[in-house]
């Protein structure tokens, strides 16, 4: 029975490699939706579901890394949606560490610079989503451009998607919510649970619901 349980784990554990090494030879190679500068690989040591419609892109220059699991999170998927128009663009090394989603959608831009996203956090793009250099993303993290449905206040006026941007080195804590329209500058850190609405300066902490400035002159270590 033991001989059984670990010929089905080793069978298991080959057949995960296998078709790692098939999805990253289609996407390095032979999908035309993904265009790699020079020196530039999708690295897929995790599992992924990677859907690019019609005139969907992906741009990398540089490693765009779908990471090994945690034992905690064994075999997690990272789903990556890119509708009609939308655009995905990786500059550095950017990794996911496993069952992300992120969604594209049509005419939007994403990027990315170096930096990591940690497990079980999402991206919703609408419109426009940039995040710079050195920059990390914790656990259960959401950042969306817009607000899912239409709003409409008194006077009839619909609510619209905004663009996020988000600078370098910024520390996004564990279930933070980063919310359409806003700019993060260069060393900011977002603590947990902080749902961000407005502007948060560079070198600031920021916390709370909505999110404040409650430290300046802030910086931190990875």
């Amino acid at each position: 029975m033991k001989k059984i349980k670990i010929f089905e784990k080793t069978k298991n554990i080959i057949t995960l490699i296998f078709r790692l090494k098939i999805h990253a030879l289609y996407h390095n190679f032979f999908n035309p939706k993904i265009e790699r500068c020079e020196k530039s690989w999708l690295i897929p040591f995790n599992r992924i579901c990677l859907i690019i419609k019609k005139t969907g892109k992906i741009k990398i220059n540089g490693r765009l890394v779908f990471d090994k699991s945690r034992k905690e999170f064994p075999r997690t998927l990272t789903k990556i949606y890119i509708e009609n128009g939308g655009r995905m663009e990786v500059n550095g090394h950017f990794s996911f560490l496993g069952n992300n989603t992120v969604v594209v959608h049509e005419n939007a831009n994403l990027s990315f610079g170096n930096g990591y996203m940690n497990v079980e956090s999402t991206i919703i793009c609408k419109k426009e989503i940039s995040i710079g250099n050195g920059t990390i993303i914790a656990r259960y993290v959401s950042i969306r451009d817009w607000d899912s449905h239409t709003l409409i206040d008194e006077n009839g006026e619909m609510s619209q998607p905004l663009p996020i941007k988000i600078g370098n080195n910024v520390w996004i804590g564990e279930r933070a919510m980063i919310l359409k329209g806003v700019n993060i500058g260069t060393g900011a850190i977002i603590a947990a649970g902080a749902v961000v609405t407005k502007d948060i300066p560079q070198n600031c902490l920021a916390a709370g619901i909505p999110a404040k400035v409650i430290k300046e002159n802030m910086s931190w270590k990875p």
